[in-house]
């Protein structure tokens, strides 16, 4: 009796072959970068974007950010002595009012839209600028219930400002230490930020 050959099997085998390579290219390219293929919206002017898109984010990105950020927050001193260097911006990433009540000598501030290209190339005249942070967390020793980690300094990473440093929590630091930074007090207001030596 004669087996009848299975014909088939090969190019099954084939195709299975095939899918499973291009299901393991795509793996591996999403581990290294994201392509947005999506359509653009309806209308939209793609010559002068208003705000142009953040650059996706991958997981080397992510690592990339949290290793830099981690050696990159500084206690008060080293804040201070970084402040009085020449190219230097300093940046208030806190609500605008809470900026008004107070801020360190010198800081701007992100205002309602917080970050994106527009305002960072407003407030950072270079990427070489080496860049001051600080946030509820680094300039009060008690934030406010509800304040959430603050974003800026990834965000700024992915817009290619790397020159980044965050002044680090305020209960690490320690009241005493606090007292060091040169505060600008708005008047009517109360203000959490600590007195110091340098307030107006």
């Amino acid at each position: 009796m004669k087996t009848k050959k299975n014909w088939y099997v090969l190019p099954v085998v084939a195709l299975l072959l095939t899918a499973n390579l291009a299901s393991f290219s795509f793996a591996w390219a999403s581990d290294s970068e994201q392509v947005d293929d999506s359509p653009p919206a309806e209308g939209a002017d793609l010559a002068t974007p208003e705000v142009e898109p953040l650059p996706p984010v991958t997981r080397k990105t992510v690592q990339e950010i949290l290793e830099l950020e981690s050696k990159r927050h500084i206690d008060v001193d080293s804040f201070l002595v970084k402040s009085r260097q020449p190219d230097t911006v300093i940046i208030d990433t806190r609500p605008e009012g809470d900026y008004t009540c107070g801020h360190i000598a010198g800081a701007v501030n992100l205002g309602a839209g917080g970050i994106n290209r527009k305002v960072a190339e407003a407030l950072i005249p270079s990427k070489d600028v080496q860049v001051l942070l600080y946030g509820f967390f680094s300039v009060e020793a008690y934030p406010p219930v509800g304040a959430k980690r603050d974003m800026t300094f990834p965000l700024l990473y992915r817009l290619g400002y790397k020159n980044l440093y965050y002044l680090q929590s305020g209960m690490r630091s320690g009241a005493d230490d606090l007292k060091k930074l040169p505060m600008v007090t708005g008047s009517g207001c109360q203000s959490n930020t600590p007195d110091s030596e340098g307030s107006k």
